[in-house]
């Protein structure tokens, strides 16, 4: 019967005035809260309240009365209005026409608001047929009354203006009788206030009648929402109220900022520039806090802190306040003006987070809970249980009164203001993750709890977010429990693993403590096959991620490819978006391989489970086998050219057979090109499993991969070759922290490609540098950008050369001299002499590590050019703590390398930087650095000696640095976009955007669009991506002929997976004046993104519009 915003006719019972007082004229000072306590008010529905005075003669057609049910009729309801001698009756059809299911009858008791709609003539006048519908009972004009008692509260009324004044008007109603409508009764548009004259007519709806007065003064009201009385639709976004619009059309905003004001206007919410338009002495202040919106401070709410009130709060001063509640009759929001209000972080319990840590003052003990304040308007509950760890026999003396405790919050219920918190050290100290809500709770999850309820095979535990779990026995512990209550406690904190979701709606779980606790280390045989698991990204290789399972010692492997369907994105991209220490949800097991203790994971649950740890064939997407040795902590068995070995069929592919070497830690693989020709038969000769015999034929060093074969190999002298030995610094694997692996000892042309320069005038997709590329032997270096690539790694000592991790499948033009040829010789006619054999020597380095500095000397005098060499020979006398010698090695090299190849010897000057900074003086690493300069691109060398003390965890000086970098070269777009990334990576967001109206002031008007292009970038990648979308606004505003920067827009909101944006903006860039191409290229990129990101719907309304747009501009077909 009732809702929310539906308005009744009460009765007030009973006041409870303790406390209250005659209120201080404006500039008074209370002496404490207390005395303005202005008590409680009852109220009553019951009828025989409400329609007190009035009689049988009031009952005219049209008068509102209170009616209760009597009982249930044939064809109605008998009302009661609680007066004698006078009955009502209502007939079902009127009923439900009046929206009062048809389904369920009223209860006998239900208290209804009707109106008379005639009089029976059969029960001799005392029986009344009413109407509950609604346009009758509240728009019903009345137009006489018998009596007072017939001007009851909800009239609607018709009166004339008689007076007018700032406080409101006055008005006599039914000829009769006087009544006043007070300022914030009337009409907030000032329109409708101009209309209001002495003599015109205007419609009221009675409050009430104005008790002590004599003759009897009604207080009416002529607000739009009282006066067409309909309970408020539901909100919407669209209906919310914008603070300081001026829009109004024909009183639509007015109205509709009166029907959502509570909504717009929440309990909490800070609102600025509120204006004090009426001062009402020893009562309050009337303020404007937008268009159409009023609001009322209490006396009790002015800033305690104000020392002249009469000055402080004069008629249109201006003041921030804070929203304390809504009053629905008066339209208008109640404020506070007090400074600590406007302070207070929490305020309303959505202020409060689940698993918050905070301080709370005890405000009060009972026995059931403790009641404590989170600020000077928020309390908090603690239940007993959560008052300590351990069992408080009197919690009175450690709690007293006033005390501020530490705790920690347990539950929010904001729509009851319910804010429950724990006390418990253990649970206020726990590290595991908190989760506010049910929805966010996933297998594996392993989080704190507390024993609810201790059963006699089970437990009830309750976690952060009122969320529950149940414990079953076999899940309590490793060990055999025969009594649950003598091993668990009410009250007890435990950590539970989830296992199962058992009924999401119902917010059911099980869980499980025993797989919670330490000594728990399940194997491989936990797992079964379909069962939903979680890890950690422990490494990522070309065509997989290894990932370490949540609580157990078995490792997963995870495709790129099934990574790349779950997310939705391109196989290609998924090693840019996931990284080492990545949490993956939501996997599946769907094989086991229990000699490994490993298991491959997908995100799709297996149809089927059978067989699943027998597969013996899988197809060119399947995963390959581990290269690492995790399986076998032995030393690894190096294998030479042309040995025979035992091995084990791991996986057969198309591109041939996967081999597993006992005691081999590098993966062993015989190409198809290697295996004898297949059976007629079709039959398949190798199965997973099989034990063979095969040969070694070489070893590539770049994919860390042995090549085998089955074919019978003839007796090959030692290779003799004078082919010049190259290295390639972006491609090989050695480092001095891992000299068991053999230098490269092939380079692929693929491999020398790169990236694309980098253009300083172009708008570029990435905010990142790219990364240096050292030259092959004596060639011409790339031109490529310095960057802060990882380098070579000697514990905490990186080299400036980028070293990309190499392709597990090694390049094309590799694998194909394997396939074909077997290891790579090239045979020449014997040399006599001495340069022959010191030629060979040389050669043969390709095959072997270097071990001393005589090898690395032979090598040099090959390639004296490369700087990757060089790099490689300094760190190898670091490995030998000979930090002296690496500075000279690297002056050698400055020395040696000729002086056309500048990219090389940049190489090494920034090698030098590296050194000084993880093992020289301040003193050094500037000196140094000022020969850096001098010696190279003086911005290249600052820039890159930011990102050196960057990586190296000197943050204070790498922000100098780039502050003496922008200062020097000011002139630089580059500059300036690499400082905001310094300072957006490190979580100075704030300092990073106060540098994009600084490079304005320095750089050249030409170069404006590319760097405020740029800094929006970078708010979608390491920002925030609503500014950054907000900054392309701008961009695409002012140069909307700029085709380019409106595809950079529309790629970064394809990043953040919005295509209703993306396609709000296609919209508006193809109706801009495009030529036939420009719009070609747009609904390409269109339709790929739909199909990507999209839906199908989508990409059919693109081509469409493609239809339309040539149509239109009469073009051929796009």
């Amino acid at each position: 019967m009732y809702s929310v915003g539906s308005m009744v006719r009460v009765a007030v019972t009973y006041v409870l005035a303790e406390g209250e007082r005659a209120r201080p004229q404006l500039g008074e000072r209370p002496s404490n809260d207390e005395e303005w306590q202005c008590g409680k008010i009852e109220l009553s529905l019951v009828p025989q309240k409400v329609n007190e005075g009035l009689t049988q003669a009031d009952f005219l057609p049209g008068v509102m009365l209170a009616a209760s049910v009597k009982s249930v009729e044939d064809h109605g309801y008998s009302l009661d209005f609680g007066l004698p001698d006078v009955a009502g009756f209502l007939k079902f059809s009127d009923a439900e026409t009046a929206g009062l299911s048809s389904s369920a009858r009223l209860h006998v008791g239900t208290v209804v608001t009707c109106t008379v709609e005639e009089k029976s003539a059969k029960k001799k006048g005392r029986v009344f047929q009413v109407t509950v519908n609604h346009k009758k009972v509240w728009g019903h004009l009345t137009s006489e009354a018998c009596s007072l008692a017939g001007v009851g509260p909800g009239s609607l009324v018709s009166g004339l203006i008689t007076d007018s004044s700032p406080n409101g008007i006055h008005l006599q109603i039914l000829g009769l009788f006087s009544s006043e409508v007070n300022s914030w009764h009337l009409p907030r548009d000032a329109l409708t206030r101009q209309n209001h004259k002495i003599g015109q007519r205007v419609q009221a709806r009675v409050l009430y009648a104005v008790p002590g007065t004599s003759p009897t003064t009604f207080s009416v009201s002529g607000l739009p929402h009282l006066l067409d009385v309909t309970p408020p639709p539901p909100p919407s976004d669209e209906d919310a109220v914008i603070a300081g619009s001026d829009e109004d059309e024909d009183g639509g905003k007015e109205n509709l900022t009166l029907a959502r004001l509570h909504e717009s206007f929440s309990r909490g919410t800070r609102v600025d520039n509120v204006k004090v338009l009426q001062v009402h002495k020893g009562w309050g202040l009337t303020c404007s806090v937008a268009e159409g919106v009023l609001g009322f401070v209490p006396m009790s709410n002015i800033d305690e802190t104000a020392t002249n009130l009469t000055e402080t709060y004069k008629v249109d001063s201006v003041h921030t306040g804070r929203v304390l509640g809504f009053s629905s009759i008066e339209g208008l929001l109640l404020l506070t003006f007090k400074s600590t209000a406007l302070e207070e972080n929490f305020f309303t319990a959505t202020d409060v987070q689940v698993g918050q840590i905070l301080k709370v003052t005890v405000k009060s003990l009972s026995p059931t809970f403790m009641k404590v304040a989170l600020s000077e308007k928020l309390t908090g509950i603690v239940p007993p249980i959560h008052y300590s760890d351990i069992v408080l026999k009197h919690p009175e003396r450690k709690f007293e009164e006033g005390k501020t405790v530490k705790a920690r919050v347990l539950a929010v219920e904001p729509s009851k203001q319910r804010i429950v918190l724990t006390l418990k050290k253990s649970l206020i100290q726990s590290t595991l993750p908190v989760h506010s809500d049910f929805s966010k709770v996933k297998v594996g999850d392993t989080m704190t709890g507390t024993v609810w309820k201790v059963l006699t095979n089970a437990l009830l535990v309750e976690f952060f977010g009122d969320i529950r779990g149940f414990v079953p026995m076999s899940e309590l512990s490793d060990e055999p429990i025969a009594n649950t209550s003598a091993h668990f406690k009410e009250g007890q904190v435990v950590n539970a693993v989830v296992i199962r979701l058992d009924n999401p709606a119902e917010r059911k779980m099980t869980v499980s403590v025993r797989r919670a606790l330490p000594s728990y280390v399940p194997d491989i045989n936990n797992l079964e096959v379909g069962s939903q698991v979680r890890g950690t990204v422990e490494k990522l290789l070309p065509k997989k991620a290894l990932v370490r399972l949540d609580g157990s010692t078995v490792r997963g492997q995870v495709s790129y490819a099934q990574l790349a369907k779950d997310r939705k994105i391109k196989a290609k991209d998924v090693q840019m978006k996931i990284h080492v220490g990545d949490v993956l949800t939501g996997l599946f097991v769907y094989e086991k391989d229990i000699g490994r203790n490993e298991v491959h994971c997908s995100f799709h649950k297996p149809k089927s489970q059978k067989g699943s740890e027998a597969k013996h064939e899988a197809s060119d997407s399947d995963i390959e086998p581990p290269a690492d040795g995790d399986a076998d902590e032995s030393d690894p068995v190096v294998l030479n050219n042309g040995v025979k070995v035992n091995a084990k069929v791991e996986n057969v592919v198309s591109r041939g057979i996967w081999l597993h070497v006992k005691g081999v830690k590098s993966k062993c693989l015989i190409t198809r090109k290697e295996m004898p020709p297949a059976p007629s038969d079709g039959s398949k000769p190798f199965r997973k499993g099989d034990a063979i015999t095969a040969t070694v034929i070489r070893f590539d060093p770049k994919a860390d991969r042995y090549y085998l074969t089955l074919k019978p190999r003839p007796s090959e002298p030692a290779p003799q070759t004078t082919t010049t030995v190259e290295f390639e610094s972006s491609n090989s694997k050695w480092s001095p922290s891992n000299p068991t692996q053999q230098l490269p000892n092939e380079v692929s042309e693929s491999e020398d490609d790169g990236d694309d320069d980098d253009d300083d005038d172009e708008i570029m997709d990435s905010v990142e540098p790219s990364a240096p590329v050292a030259t092959k032997g004596s060639s011409k270096p790339v031109d490529k950008t310095v960057s802060k690539g990882p380098g070579l790694k000697l514990g905490g000592f990186a080299w400036s050369g980028d070293v990309d991790i190499p392709d597990e499948e090694g390049n094309s033009a590799s694998d194909s001299s394997s396939d074909e040829a077997g290891p790579s010789v090239v045979k020449e006619p014997k040399k006599k002499g001495r340069s022959a054999i010191q030629e060979d020597l040389t050669a043969t380095m390709h095959s072997k590590t270097p071990e001393s500095s005589a090898e690395f000397e032979r090598l040099i005098k090959a390639t004296p050019n490369s700087s990757f060499l060089w790099m490689q020979y300094m760190a190898f006398q670091l490995q030998l703590s000979e930090v002296d010698k690496a500075r000279d090695i690297g002056r050698r090299a400055l020395e040696t390398i000729n002086f056309r190849e500048e990219q090389e010897k940049m190489n090494v000057w920034v090698a030098l930087l590296n050194l000084e900074i993880a093992y020289g003086t301040p003193e050094s690493v500037q000196a140094v650095f000022a020969e850096a300069a001098r010696a190279n691109d003086g911005k290249a060398i600052h820039l890159r000696m930011a990102s050196l003390l960057d990586e190296a965890g000197r943050h204070e000086e790498a922000e100098e640095m780039y502050q003496r970098t922008v200062k020097k070269f000011g002139s630089s777009s580059k500059v300036w976009t690499l400082f905001g990334e310094y300072y957006l990576r490190n979580g100075k967001a704030e300092d990073a955007r106060d540098l994009l109206p600084r490079s304005l002031k320095s750089l050249e008007k030409r170069k404006h669009v590319k760097t405020v292009t740029k800094f929006a970038q970078m708010e979608y990648k390491l920002g925030d991506p609503e500014r950054g979308r907000t900054i392309f606004e701008g961009i695409v505003s002012t140069h909307a002929k700029r085709f380019d920067l409106w595809l950079v827009y529309i790629d970064h909101e394809a990043s953040q997976g919005n295509i209703d944006s993306i396609r709000i903006i296609f919209e508006r860039l193809l109706r801009q004046n495009l030529s036939s191409k420009k719009a070609k290229a747009a609904f390409k990129r269109w339709l790929e993104l739909e199909r990507s990101i999209g839906s199908e719907d989508g990409a059919e309304t693109v081509k469409a519009k493609a239809i339309e747009w040539t149509q239109n501009n009469g073009v051929g077909s796009v």
